[in-house]
């Protein structure tokens, strides 16, 4: 259930020009500001004006860069939870005796843990920005101080860069793979 916004968040959100001025304030990046509006303005909608629902917007970002995107854009939480899922999943692969079974359950869970932050990544970003909203009701400060970009995000980031590239040559190379794993029995 979504949580109801009051009536300082509705403000901001209901007024195109004063979110675009919150948004400037908090992501301190001129040119991020109409991409997140858009998304905002979707989520305040899609919550009936009263709260702030998700909605899926698509961002390349969440998706190659996944929870180190997250954590560059200060939504800490959502990228905590992406950290467990990876996890979870490496620790799995640790615990089987048998790595390709696992090695490809893992494979469609890393694919599905970037198609959801690169569908939602923008909705998490967004849904901390709000609850800043609400922390800082009114103070430009505040605000500012809570948002902005994490370094060390930004860091993980650059160092992430390699992986990105080879995750991205990986999806390439996998479809011939999976075609020939679908088409062979039929053929042969």
């Amino acid at each position: 259930m979504e949580e109801k916004l009051n009536d300082y968040q509705k403000s901001v959100l209901s007024n195109g020009e004063t979110l675009r001025a919150k948004l400037l304030i908090y992501l301190q990046k001129p040119e991020a500001v109409e991409y997140y509006a858009k998304t905002a303005e979707k989520c305040f909608l899609q919550g009936n004006k009263d709260s702030f629902a998700k909605v899926g917007d698509w961002s390349w970002w969440g998706f190659f860069y996944s929870w180190t995107f997250l954590l560059y854009r200060k939504s800490e939480n959502a990228a905590l939870w992406a950290i467990i899922c990876i996890c979870l999943g490496l620790f799995l692969i640790l615990l089987s005796k048998t790595a390709s079974p696992v090695i490809g359950i893992m494979f469609i869970i890393a694919i599905w843990i970037s198609y959801h932050l690169g569908k939602y990544s923008k909705f998490y970003i967004l849904k901390t920005f709000v609850n800043t909203l609400k922390e800082s009701n009114g103070d430009d400060a505040l605000l500012a101080s809570k948002g902005g970009i994490n370094k060390i995000g930004l860091v993980l980031g650059i160092l992430a860069t390699p992986f990105v590239i080879i995750q991205a040559i990986g999806l390439i190379s996998i479809i011939p793979g999976i075609i020939y794993a679908v088409l062979a029995p039929r053929i042969g």
